[in-house]
């Protein structure tokens, strides 16, 4: 028996696509590269909004027509999202993130998805990076593709345009302890980088009466060389706590622990920022970001351009908190919609064609530290 497995989703939807072939290696299910040869195409989807959603059902049709003959899996976010989407397609079974384990009911496995670990290793059929000119951006891409620890799953949040919450559920932290017996690990491997990698990493901690700060600080007290670096840091939760996350900071800063974070903050413009309903205002971005420069590590973030009701203004009101923060790196996206996310309702759509003259304008003006994604 074979299997051919792919993934369109983020790095922790990659990692579900490197854990289902893991299971498929430890019950003797052969891992094939090509999917003309495979009894089952596993697909790994991504739905955060439209043109990833397309893209996933794009990546599921062009599998059926290479081999009309194989059983279908549907994995990733897309099928608790845009479970109608998934129906369109003659599919063998889907499931969620949260889900994973019912793969069992499937395949009557000698060892069971939950005996198989949550993998800490990059996707095997991830890309290979695009060299930057950017040395910030190529450290922190290198990293991902290095030794990554998941630190929970899920999300707190409810931001009008992202569906993922309905896809991953609650927030769900692991433990420290099991935490850090992976990186006690990572360490005794001489592993160079470790990720700590979530929905929003900011955010761990909180279901279970502990908080990241508490884990960050443990992290960076243990004993080793490696650089940890810190995927989607919510910058609420950075803001919420500045004066104890300085001192973490500083300590970290001392024994050049940290390499890398990444604070999404989607928008410079209090009025797009609230439509979004995320919950800090530029000004409390411009004092975290002016506290976050004094220490020696790459700081990136996220833009969202062209969000419903976004104006001229608001827009250069994002193009002056980037340079006033002035971060080592950051992406930004052309606001793709979901129509099942509350964003979707909003007036004052703002045209494809004033995304891309944005988008143009942030490449413009910003060169290598802004890599933008159409």
């Amino acid at each position: 028996m074979k299997a051919y497995v792919s993934s369109t989703g983020c790095e922790q939807r990659d990692l579900d696509a490197q854990r289902i072939i893991n299971y498929f290696k430890d019950n003797d299910i052969h891992i094939t590269n090509h999917p003309e040869d495979a009894d089952y195409l596993c697909v790994i989807t991504c739905g955060v909004d439209q043109y990833n959603e397309e893209k996933s059902l794009r990546e599921i049709s062009e599998l059926q027509q290479k081999n009309p003959y194989a059983k279908i899996l549907v994995g990733g976010c897309l099928p608790k999202i845009s479970p109608e989407k998934i129906n369109e397609f003659n599919v063998f079974y889907s499931f969620s993130p949260r889900s994973v384990e019912s793969l069992d009911k499937i395949f009557a496995p000698k060892k069971r998805m939950g005996e198989i670990p949550y993998p800490t290793k990059a996707f095997l059929k991830r890309k290979q990076i695009e060299k930057s000119t950017n040395y910030a951006r190529n450290r922190f891409e290198k990293a991902k593709n290095g030794y990554k620890i998941r630190i929970s799953e899920g999300c707190l949040n409810d931001c009008s345009y992202c569906m993922i919450k309905e896809a991953t559920g609650k927030l769900k932290s692991d433990s420290i302890e099991s935490i850090l017996q992976k990186v006690d690990y990572a360490i005794d491997k001489k592993e160079p980088t470790i990720m700590l990698m979530a929905g929003d990493t900011g955010a761990y901690g909180i279901d279970n009466k502990t908080n990241f700060s508490t884990l960050l600080n443990k992290i960076i007290s243990s004993e080793g060389h490696f650089k940890l670096f810190i995927h989607d840091f919510g910058i609420s939760w950075l803001i919420n706590d500045l004066n104890n996350y300085e001192k973490i900071f500083q300590k970290a800063n001392q024994n050049k622990r940290i390499g890398g974070i990444t604070f999404p903050i989607q928008s410079g413009s209090n009025k797009i920022l609230e439509l979004m309903n995320r919950k800090y205002s530029r000004e409390n971005i411009i004092q975290s970001m002016n506290l976050m420069k004094k220490f020696d590590f790459d700081i990136g973030t996220h833009i969202m351009v062209g969000f419903p009701g976004e104006t001229k203004d608001d827009f250069h009101q994002t193009l002056q908190l980037l340079e006033q923060a002035r971060f080592d790196f950051f992406t930004c996206f052309a606001y793709s919609e979901h129509p099942r996310a509350k964003s979707a309702k909003l007036e004052n759509k703002v045209s494809s064609e004033i995304i891309n003259k944005r988008l143009e304008q942030i490449s413009s003006n910003f060169g290598d530290i802004a890599k933008v994604i159409q």
